[in-house]
């Protein structure tokens, strides 16, 4: 059956507001502090509210906060007396992200909910179930913040459906049962994003900028789509080389400070040669001479030697980032 929840987002029409992550991360933070402060009324409300927002969401859910969200609702429910529904959403936010444990930030260390979802995680996995009928999505669908490609879910637990369309249009499923509706809808989708995604490598810098297409109707701009909600396939990454325009002149004078460093040592040396040859009458006034300038000579080569290599190292490691310098970091 599909779960549907009591909302402020929602009428007979549709959605008469959307639901944005702002106000979504608003509810999620409420959620958490009132479980953290054991207020139990106030997290089923709030709860309640998360989940009929997910209904009227302004965009497809970024995966990477699905399951944060689905733990806030089913804490929420569970902490308002209604264990069933809570721990059906605790059920699926162990799916979407199994390798979670609450720590001290997120709970006291002695908390219901603690103990619920340690018994949620001991659960023997479900297989997918797909939906019956030989039935296709005809635009990009999502479930919990990932592309499906096939009308598939785990049974015994709730998902968010969605589809990728002018407006998002959003479901609360239980299990594989997926509404008809689901299936008819052929609303074009949002158009492929040209993005400049900034990558830094060893090589090169690559340009950040991301660019929306405008849509075939009235030249509007179309809406994206969250980050990790676009597939990969639809993404152009446009690379072009960032090098700091200090860079090459810090490495050609670290080179040459080198090379005057080993000049000025070389000096230094064949000086020496003559200091040791020297014998004889008048040697006495010319080794006077010759002793304090292989002295400076030596201590110029090694001054350079040393400025050479710093300034050659930081023309190296400089790469257009905001910190150009080796960092020290110190774990206490």
């Amino acid at each position: 059956m599909t779960l549907l929840p009591s909302s402020a987002w929602a009428d007979d029409d549709g959605c008469s507001v959307r639901y944005t992550l702002d106000h979504l991360l608003a509810d999620l933070v409420t959620v958490e502090a009132s479980l953290r402060a054991d207020d139990g009324v106030r997290a089923s409300e709030r709860a309640e509210a998360l989940h009929g927002g997910l209904l009227c969401l302004d965009q497809v859910i970024p995966r990477v906060i699905v399951g944060r969200t689905y733990r806030a609702i089913g804490g929420g429910y569970t902490a308002g007396g209604d264990s069933g529904r809570g721990v059906a959403w605790l059920r699926s936010a162990h799916e979407v992200e199994p390798t979670f444990e609450y720590g001290l930030e997120d709970l006291p260390p002695v908390h219901p909910i603690r103990s619920v979802y340690e018994e949620v995680k001991r659960e023997l996995s479900d297989r997918p179930v797909t939906a019956p009928g030989d039935r296709s999505f005809q635009v990009p669908a999502f479930l919990d913040g990932r592309r499906l490609d096939a009308p598939t879910a785990l049974p015994g637990r709730p998902h968010l459906l969605q589809l990728d369309v002018e407006p998002v249009r959003s479901w609360t499923i239980g299990g594989a049962d997926f509404p008809d509706e689901a299936f008819e809808i052929d609303g074009l989708p949002t158009e492929p994003i040209v993005v400049e995604a900034e990558v830094e490598s060893d090589d090169a810098v690559v340009d950040a900028q991301p660019v929306v297409s405008e849509g075939e109707t009235g030249g509007r701009p179309r809406r994206r789509s969250a980050a990790n909600s676009v597939d990969p396939d639809e993404i152009t990454l446009k690379a072009s080389r960032k090098t700091p325009w200090e860079k090459t002149p810090l490495i050609i004078g670290g080179v040459a400070m080198g090379l005057a460093a080993g000049g000025t040592y070389a000096a230094a040396w064949e000086r020496r040669r003559l200091y040791n040859e020297l014998d004889g009458p008048g040697s006495s006034e010319r080794v006077t001479q010759l002793r304090p300038v292989i002295n400076r000579l030596v201590v110029v080569s090694w001054a350079l030697a040393a400025a050479g290599a710093g300034t050659l190292t930081w023309g190296v490691i400089l790469d257009g980032s905001a910190r150009p310098m080796p960092g020290l970091r110190v774990e206490l």
